[in-house]
């Protein structure tokens, strides 16, 4: 890259060195001369340069190109983020040369006169308070939280503090010991477990002394400046004008994937062509004539031509009508361990043996032979179970339907197993149509899919986007299915606009190369228009016909889709449940792609696999898999997860608000200021037409298009795709636009009435904004705050607290009943599940599909181990945390992941009391009770029986023996 930018140094005139004449005005040129020009006087007069600009997006770009030919270090982007002051502060008090890149509304900003006000520098065996550390965290900015697994928080437990610092690679955990620091390691925020012992940690405030700041001008001082306008205060060196210095350069032509066009150019021009990616694209270098091209790695953000020297340098952006969008890549924020297993307060709850109950806390009793810990459940009547801790394995947490309230069972009564016993027989006849259709599809056998390489290589090529890690991992499980002789049949789980369509439009092209036929499957007309834009915009360059059909399809158009579908003429068809009907028929179809599948019935989605049991089937979902759920569907179908967000797609800022004219105004009119568009949700037709005058009144000058439920498909699509092309600058609508809409432009949505959605809702509509490179905004209001309600408090506070990328699962998964569990398995199942709840639902799933496959049903032992065995409070303090503990104890696999949850358990509190030890034997003895099938243990006053079937065991002795008596149980 350098060699580039020594041959554009000599278009620079000599007087740009001369310190006796500034200010020198330039001629405004574009992000790659300005990058250039940087590197230019970077390397000539070995000062530190400041780029002033009020563009936030160029100094993005400008950035990335700096960061070709200087290090990292090299390059500051400035924001308020207080690990890059300190770095900036770090770097003028050392006397480092480097190039701050700073956008002008920040140059008003006061920061820190003293680094000391913004770092703590922990080291390994200093003495240093305990709770001097603490304080300084609460003053400093930090939160403090139960379980540390965002950037800000931190937790204290005994002996042991965890902190995530804004600047460090994982988070830290600091272990104290009488007052001295014996311990300094990063862990994992989502197993909680430590990865790496440091000797130092440098701590970075997220908030700064107030006492102590000056103007970021003062700073500023010694910089060799270049800027767009005169700035007070500041000696301007270089100044971007509309006049004065003018490069001898100009832009190059947009081939926009037109590679024969490109190739006809370069032979026929007697230019020199650099062509700068990141990407290496063979099958076209090899195209073009070896003697006129040099291909250099790289990211520019923007090509040139130079006619002086007879160069034309062209980068992404020109070849494919694109730059690849290149961002640090964010680390992906997963669920904590703990999350998954945690229950609280006032929650339902389903016990196997006696039904749905309300879980009302955590309670230590002595029953006689010592303490232990008891949840307790309250029933029908006010009546309380104690369950003890060796039997938290028979308890799930209540996920139903919606959120209507379960019926609560009563203690003692025989009507909880007789519901069990009837669902049993229903899930038997689900399982049985299930395995059917499985048994069909493992006899079904066609050929291995061959790779395509040069499909492949474009279509990644086309892709404006770097692939997340999670679409990367998915597509490599996508193949090997399809490289196999038997159909594949995967679910991809992914949150709102993670990228689920690319991996359906690659998997499509590959069947498509191997000359078979592709059924995409959307659940409403507007999915499919979009999907069918999506699809013939990057697969233009390829030989593949792409047709829709949908209700809007006109009548005349349709016939010739189904009779040219019929013939084999069309490689991809995108539709709705028309592709069901009885006149559609494929010449070979080869693979069907289901999107949003929990919206079809079980029946609508095999009915194309009973046609053809050979087909594949890949699946995609929005709908999180609970575990248990996963666990009874695994066997049938391979599920794949992305859990990682899009590179370079920013958190959607969420705020909530009362209503106010002058601030609605402000909010449409930021957004379109900078050439957005803005949804106005609002989820009661009878209003909308209100809404709409009262917007047009404040709003005169802005486009308004309504959007509701009642209207046809044809006219819903109409609006929602002119809505798209710009016709309209808001979209005010009720909450149809939830379903998987892609609009880049639509960057802020206003939620009136957010009180009245479901978590679950509010999070999907947020997701709609900021899928493009601009951030996006959340706009949720209430009406009368002060008089909310307890639930839509908690769902508002949900959203404040989730907004990061990937919360979806998270939100979901806590909170699953809020968009209705029954969509998972379809509508048929809908009261069952709302009777005895998803999770109980899915083992009973499990057992009727192990019974119809005569496999061994595995079920939960019964436990009775009357010895004390508890985690004292003051060891675990926080009851959420005691809870998940037990759970995850009670239901480990095997004996060596109880080993590792010791350990883990060492690591994240220190060393535990001895009273945990028996605790740690009971998870074993139940390890061992469910991988031998016994069905019952107890263990009283020095006995211990063993239960299993017709089989029974009485001896004397203590838990040791017990568990070396099921060591070598082989009954």
């Amino acid at each position: 890259m350098k060699e580039i930018v020594n041959l554009f140094s000599s278009l620079f005139p000599k007087e740009v060195l001369d310190f006796n004449n500034f200010p020198i005005k330039f001629y405004k040129f574009n992000e790659t001369a300005i990058s250039f020009f940087i590197y230019y006087l970077y390397q000539n007069i070995k000062k530190s340069i400041l780029l002033l600009l009020e563009d936030q997006e160029a100094l993005n770009k400008i950035s990335q190109n700096l960061n070709n030919f200087l290090s990292l270090n090299e390059v500051i982007l400035y924001s308020q983020d207080l690990s890059i002051i300190k770095n900036l502060i770090r770097k003028i008090a050392k006397g480092e040369n480097f190039v701050l890149l700073l956008p002008k509304k920040f140059l008003s900003d006061l920061i820190p006169k003293n680094i000391n006000d913004l770092i703590l520098k922990i080291i390994k065996n200093q003495y240093f308070p305990y709770e001097t550390l603490k304080n300084w965290l609460f003053e400093k900015g930090y939160l403090l939280t139960d379980l540390v697994w965002e950037e800000g928080e931190f937790a204290v437990r005994g002996s042991i503090i965890d902190i995530f610092p804004p600047d460090t690679i994982s988070p830290i955990r600091i272990e104290f010991e009488n007052e001295k620091i014996i311990s300094i390691r990063y862990f994992d925020e989502i197993t909680q477990r430590s990865i790496k012992e440091l000797e130092e940690i440098e701590i970075t405030a997220l908030s700064g002394n107030t006492k102590n700041l000056i103007p970021l001008k003062e700073y500023l001082k010694d910089f060799l400046i270049i800027s767009d306008e005169i700035i007070e205060d500041l000696t301007i060196h270089y100044l971007l004008t509309e006049e004065g210095i003018t490069l001898p350069i100009t832009s190059p032509p947009n081939y926009f994937g037109d590679f024969s066009l490109l190739k006809k150019e370069i032979e026929t021009s007697d230019y020199f062509y650099y062509l700068i990616s990141e990407n290496y694209f063979p099958s076209l270098l090899k195209s073009l004539p070896p003697e006129k091209i040099k291909y250099l790695s790289g990211f520019l953000s923007e090509g040139l031509v130079i006619p002086s020297l007879k160069i034309t340098i062209l980068t992404e952006k020109e070849i494919f009508g694109f730059p690849k969008r290149k961002y640090r890549h964010k680390k992906f924020k997963g669920l904590p361990i703990d999350d998954l297993f945690g229950l609280k307060k006032n929650e339902y709850v389903v016990h196997q043996d006696y039904g749905v109950g309300i879980f009302r806390g955590i309670i230590k009793k002595n029953f006689g032979f010592g303490e232990k810990e008891y949840l307790m459940i309250e029933y029908q009547n006010k009546d309380f179970l104690y369950l003890p801790v060796e039997n938290f394995n028979l308890l799930e947490k209540y996920i139903g339907i919606g959120e209507e309230k379960p019926i609560i069972d009563k203690l003692g009564s025989p009507f909880w197993q007789k519901t069990k016993e009837r669902i049993f027989k229903e899930c038997e006849e689900l399982a049985f149509e299930i395995l059917e259709i499985v048994a069909k599809r493992k006899l079904a056998k066609r050929e291995p899919y061959q790779e395509k390489e040069e499909w492949e290589r474009e279509l990644k090529l086309t892709f404006p986007y770097e692939e997340t890690f999670d679409q990367l991992k998915v597509l490599t499980e996508i193949k090997r299915d399809l490289q196999k002789n038997k159909p594949m049949e995967r679910l991809v789980c992914g949150d709102t606009g993670f990228g689920k369509t690319e991996i359906a439009l690659r998997t499509a092209v590959w069947a498509v190369s191997n000359f078979k036929q592709v059924a995409f499957l959307c659940p409403t007309t507007l999915l499919v228009v979009q999907h069918y834009q999506t699809f013939r915009e990057r697969l233009k360059n390829l030989p593949i016909r792409v047709e829709m059909l949908s209700r809007i399809t006109p009548k005349n158009k349709e016939e010739k889709i189904i009779k040219d579908l019929k013939e084999g003429k069309i490689d991809i068809i995108i539709g709705t449940q028309k592709l069901l009907e009885e006149n559609i028929q494929f010449a070979n179809l080869g693979l069907l792609i289901i999107d949003d599948e929990h919206k079809f019935g079980v029946r609508d989605k095999e009915k194309l696999k009973k046609l053809k049991p050979e087909i594949d089937v890949l699946s995609l979902t929005a709908t999180p898999i609970p575990r248990t759920l996963y666990l009874a569907l695994s066997g049938l179908k391979n599920i794949s997860v992305i859990n990682t967000p899009p590179v370079g797609r920013k958190d959607v800022i969420t705020k909530v608000l009362s209503w106010d004219d002058g601030v609605i105004k402000e909010i449409i009119l930021k957004e379109l200021k900078r050439d957005g568009q803005v949804f106005f949700v609002h989820n009661q037709i009878k209003d909308l037409e209100k809404y709409y005058e009262k917007l047009k009144t404040l709003l005169p000058e802005v486009k308004f298009g309504v959007a509701h439920g009642k209207l046809s498909e044809k006219k819903l699509a109409q609006i929602y795709y002119d809505f798209l092309n710009r016709k309209y600058d808001v979209l005010i609508s009720t909450i149809i636009l939830e379903s998987g809409i892609d609009m880049p432009k639509v960057n802020t949505i206003i939620v009136n009435n957010a009180e009245k959605f479901g978590l679950a809702d509010l999070h999907q509509l947020r997701g709609r904004v900021g899928r493009g490179p601009l951030q996006g905004y959340a706009y949720f209001i209430v009406n009368q705050p002060e008089k909310l309600k307890e639930v839509a408090k908690r769902r508002l506070s949900a959203l404040l607290a989730y907004t990061n990328l990937g919360s979806g699962m998270r939100i979901a998964l806590k909170d699953l009943e809020l968009r209705g569990a029954g969509e998972l398995l379809g509508k048929k199942q809908h009261g069952n599940i709302k009777r005895i709840g998803l999770n109980l639902y899915s083992q009973l799933l499990k057992e009727a599909i192990q019974k119809l496959k005569k496999e061994e049903i595995t079920k939960e032992p019964h436990l009775k181990i009357d010895l004390p065995a508890y985690i004292p409070e003051d060891f675990i303090g926080n009851s959420y945390q005691r809870i998940a503990l037990y759970q995850r104890l009670l239901r480990l696999n095997s004996e060596r992941e109880l080993e590792e949850l010791i350990l883990e358990i060492r690591d994240r509190y220190g060393n535990y009391p001895p009273i945990m030890e028996n605790l740690f034997k009971i998870a074993q003895i139940r390890i061992l009770a469910f991988n031998k099938g016994i069905n019952k243990i107890t263990y009283e006053k020095g006995i211990f029986t063993i239960e299993k079937q017709d089989k029974y065991l009485q001896k004397e002795g203590n838990l040791e023996d017990l568990i070396k008596e099921l060591k070598e149980w082989d009954l």
